[in-house]
């Protein structure tokens, strides 16, 4: 006789049987591990605890997930021994999985020791594909399985899309889908579990630290301040306000902008009180930072208050603003790990990290790299393929100490435009992953499109989602009707500056390359977010911002009519390795900043009304210490911010070539001008300071300082610096 049961997964249904769901999983703490009592009582009032029960409402088994958005992590799954043949885990986990599912995550994921065969058997039968293996605790001395299984969400372009839009074009060239850091706000108790070490501050500082990382970007609403204010008026040194103050600020938008949003939310958040018109002062201060942050369209919020994580389900449905506790952040953060043309060496922390092509005293390196991260063999034996004569295959390795840390192989067809094939298969437990992703991806962009626009077709392996990130900041986007879901990505890297000159060439480029068309006529710049209208191979115009556009098709700098841009000096020795423009070999060792796509500039804040985000930024080399008195590269600013020496980031140094001393010698100001850009595009021969003085954009001052270029000027330079070499 089929035996029946349903799920459970509201906080008020799950809330009785937490007690159970406790007991049942410290009976298999060998293969659950042990949680303390409070998380299954958090997991459950943030709707991340399931339990199934019989039609008499007993207890039969649990599931315990989180995970942070579009990735979700199996942390428990249990049922009690007498019910393990009714299909209660399987139920379970079909439930987890609509449930992941209907919301457009992308995967989840699990890690099981290696020694419970049933455990493996089980997730093996969900689906659930181990891509590497890890190592267990001390004390038993055993290996983890990491499994995860890709969902069948229809494509990553519906996750980009705004609401009510069902499909966004097969090229994936979307300004749904931001390139940049994702926001997330935080509210005032995350600050106050930091300094005031409370039980949550580790986990809280994860948070700082994720920021610190640039994995995400943490910003206060001009609420959190006023706040803040309320609660110092005795004490105006307050600490905690003087931090706060240094921490990037959302603006409260106009009342009439976010009062309907206020109004919706009382009713998610607070219910009762809002029926019975009692909201306090506390919870319209809450309201007005989700109200701001949803205004904003940041990506996340992440609070310790209790109110607004039980609505989590609600603001992501309906609002698009993924909520997050302090635990589940700092646990999604805890097991992520967490660039440009020959053999490259750089330095990164106290480690020599050095990036290769595959020879044959590698090979069984590479082998045993590959094999050891779960690669099938087929794609070992593809990837390890170097092809022929007519059909060379290029391979990429990046290697440390201790051994491999990212191997790629990639190959150019032209038929007739170029296309290339790219494996990628990175260790996303090393520290210097990240670093090891971001330089292959770029390497390859700028070789594949040297001399010509190409299509890039990416491969990735399940389960590798620092990877996919990573491409996805590098305009890599899904391809629908993929036969692996959510393993193959595209883009086009164009190489070039686009202006009038070379506006129908790379129109004619694109539609041949994937059926996208740009407008007949270039358009006249207004502004680095303003619209350019993209036909797509569907026929269907989308309008994608500027900045966007540069991003999918990067390397590329759209010169519009009317575009300004700014040119700064630097001296040659920094140049060679920020620039990558040395002309000869170096004995030392250069700094991680050459092996990254996006590097930083520092300035004197009197330059940040010329180095705004958008800009296209031309590098002049000084004539000191052999400098070549021209200008040597251009590239795009991203990001620009005065700071003191101290607030700068260890992600943000990591980027530049400037140590902590030299940085402080920048100008007189205790703040610096910290300039982040992109889309670096050495000169092929340097615009002599005589050829600058020629065109007029040229003084007396030689460039001491940042100085705005006029639109005809860029033009001319980059003209010359990059075609007439």
């Amino acid at each position: 006789m089929t035996k029946t049961f349903g799920i459970r997964k509201s906080f008020e249904e799950v809330e009785p049987y937490i007690d159970e769901a406790r007991q049942g999983a410290d009976t298999e703490r060998d293969a659950l591990g042990f949680l303390p009592p409070n998380a299954y009582r958090q997991a459950a009032e943030q709707g991340k605890l399931f339990v199934a029960v019989n039609d008499e409402g007993k207890f039969l088994g649990h599931l315990m997930f989180g995970g942070v958005f579009p990735y979700g992590k199996v942390m428990q799954i249990y049922c009690r021994p007498e019910s393990r043949k009714d299909g209660v885990a399987h139920a379970l986990m079909d439930e987890l999985v609509n449930y992941a599912q209907e919301r457009m995550f992308l995967s989840l994921s699990a890690k099981v020791a290696s020694d419970l065969s049933g455990a493996n058997a089980f997730y093996e039968r969900m689906g659930f594909r181990t891509v590497r293996t890890l190592p267990g605790g001390s004390s038993r001395n055993r290996l983890l399985y990491h499994r995860v299984r890709d969902l069948d969400t229809p494509s990553l372009f519906d996750l980009m899309a705004p609401k009510g839009r069902r499909h966004l074009p097969s090229l994936g060239i979307s300004g749904n889908y931001s390139s940049k850091t994702p926001i997330y706000a935080i509210d005032l108790n995350v600050l106050f579990d930091v300094s005031k070490r409370r039980v949550r501050s580790k986990d809280a500082g994860s948070i700082f630290k994720a920021g610190f990382s640039n994995d995400i970007r943490p910003v206060i609403a001009e609420e959190f301040i006023e706040e803040l204010q309320r609660n110092s008026k005795k004490f105006p040194d307050d600490p905690h306000l003087q931090i706060a103050l240094q921490m990037n600020i959302l603006p409260v938008p106009k009342r009439g902008e976010i009062e309907d949003i206020e109004r919706q939310l009382a009713g998610i958040i607070f219910p009762e009180r809002d029926a019975q018109g009692i909201l306090t002062v506390q919870d319209k201060s809450d309201l007005r930072h989700i109200a701001t942050a949803i205004h904003h369209r940041i990506a996340g919020f992440i609070t310790s208050e209790k109110a607004i994580l039980r609505a989590h389900d609600h603001l992501q449905s309906k609002f698009g603003l993924d909520v997050l506790g302090v635990s589940d952040f700092a646990d999604a953060n805890s097991e992520g790990a967490d660039d440009v043309i020959l053999d490259h060496v750089a330095r990164i922390d106290d480690k020599e990290v050095s990036s290769s092509s595959l020879t044959d005293a590698l090979k069984k390196d590479a082998f045993s790299f590959l094999t050891g991260q779960h690669v099938p063999p087929e794609t070992i034996e593809k990837a390890l393929f170097q092809g022929d004569y007519m059909s060379p295959h290029n391979h990429i390795i990046l290697s440390e100490a201790a051994g491999i840390i990212s191997f790629s192989s990639w190959n150019l067809t032209q038929n007739p435009r170029k296309v290339g094939s790219i494996f990628l298969c990175a260790n996303e437990d090393s520290s210097t992953a990240v670093t090891a992703i971001e330089h292959t991806l770029d390497r390859i962009c700028k070789a594949a499109s040297s001399d010509a626009p190409a299509r890039l077709y990416l491969h990735l392996l399940p389960g590798h989602p620092v990877t996919r990130k990573i491409a996805l900041a590098h305009g890599f986007r899904p391809e629908p009707g993929n036969e692996e879901h959510g393993t193959t990505l595209h883009k086009v890297s164009i190489g070039d500056v686009v202006d009038e000159e070379s506006w129908g060439g790379i129109r004619k480029s694109l539609k041949s390359l994937v059926g996208v068309e740009l407008p007949s006529n270039i358009a006249i710049y207004e502004n680095s977010n303003q619209r350019i209208p993209i036909k797509t191979s569907s026929a269907q115009v989308e309008d994608i911002p500027l900045q966007e556009l540069e991003a999918l098709l990067s390397p590329a700098l759209f010169l519009l009519p009317g575009r300004p841009g700014a040119i700064v000096a630097i001296k040659r020795v920094f140049a060679d390795e920020l620039l990558g423009t040395a002309e000869q070999f170096s004995f030392f060792t250069p700094p991680e900043a050459v092996f990254l796509k996006e590097r930083v500039y520092y300035n004197t804040p009197r330059a940040a009304s010329v180095l705004v985000p958008g800009t296209p930024i031309l590098f002049y080399e000084s004539s000191g210490g052999g400098g070549r008195k021209g200008i040597v590269a251009v590239g795009r600013v991203t990001e620009s911010h005065v700071l003191t020496s101290d607030q700068v980031s260890s992600d943000t140094k990591r980027r530049g070539v400037l140590d902590s001393k030299t940085l402080k010698n920048i100008g007189r100001s205790k703040t610096k001008l910290v300039t982040a850009f992109d889309n670096i595009m050495a000169f092929k021969k340097p615009v002599s300071l005589h050829r600058l003085r020629e065109i007029g954009c040229a003084d007396g001052a030689n460039f001491i300082t940042a100085k705005r270029f006029e639109p005809h000027h860029m033009r001319i330079i980059v003209h010359e610096g990059l075609k007439n070499g």
